[in-house]
């Protein structure tokens, strides 16, 4: 609330541009760490390794049937288990696997289909800075 009242000062742009110095390396490292998590559970979900075998043994046939289309979507499959979840995604495969009918590719496939697209997993977070606060002492 004092800083709405104080007086406006005119800027000193050398101790900005020390502060912004100061702080890039740990703007920096948070990134990274950002980067690194993708949103998701450090902890590969069980339920996502158990089905790896299964997705990887469908890619391998239609890498070798030549059906680059059903690769492309077995890949992104594969990715997404093999990357982990997000909470809704592992509840919606949790439904999917605790179902009594038996589990195929095809489920899997429609499963992946239906959710979000996958995020370009060389794409960084958007980041913009939008506002320094420097305050005099």
């Amino acid at each position: 609330m004092r800083a709405a009242r104080a007086t406006a000062r005119s800027i000193d742009v050398a101790a900005l541009q020390r502060t912004v110095a100061t702080v890039a390396p740990l703007v920096a490292a948070r990134l990274v760490t950002l980067q690194a998590t993708r949103w998701r559970s450090p902890d590969r979900d069980r339920i996502a390794r158990r089905l790896l075998p299964l997705a990887l043994q469908a890619a391998r046939q239609a890498a070798r049937s030549g059906d680059a289309d059903r690769l492309a979507a077995l890949d992104q499959l594969v990715y997404r288990l093999a990357c982990g979840m997000t909470a809704g995604e592992e509840l919606l495969l949790a439904d999917l696997v605790e179902r009594p009918a038996s589990l195929g590719i095809a489920d899997l496939l429609k499963w992946h289909t239906a959710l979000a697209p996958l995020a370009d997993p060389h794409a960084g977070p958007d980041v913009e800075l939008v506002a320094i606060v420097q305050c005099a002492r």
